[in-house]
């Protein structure tokens, strides 16, 4: 038995953004924030939930609050930088995953 790929089965979905569209400057000298559209959008392509980033901001980076609006504002620009790659990764590997669906 082959496997065909059916690609009526997924809709496809857009590949994660550059980092530099997650980010919005907001002025000279300071830190650059993460554009909360840009958030809204990658959290479910990431099949992540504001609490599941919570949780992960938590352990990773020692960060705490009961919102992302919250807890944005206290990471660094390193920690920023990283938290938009671990959900641009979690896109990628979800994107691969949907295309690797096999259909009998």
């Amino acid at each position: 038995v082959g496997s065909v790929y059916d690609s009526s089965v997924k809709k496809p979905q857009t590949p994660p953004q550059s980092q530099d569209e997650a980010f919005e400057q907001l002025g000279q000298g300071k830190i650059p924030a993460i554009k909360p559209i840009w958030l809204k959008e990658s959290l479910p392509k990431a099949k992540w939930t504001e609490k599941t980033a919570l949780s992960w901001l938590s352990v990773q980076f020692k960060v705490y609050g009961k919102t992302l609006d919250e807890v944005l504002p206290k990471l660094t620009k390193e920690q920023a930088e990283q938290f938009v790659n671990n959900i641009n990764s979690r896109i990628e590997i979800t994107l691969d995953l949907d295309r690797d669906d096999i259909v009998f």
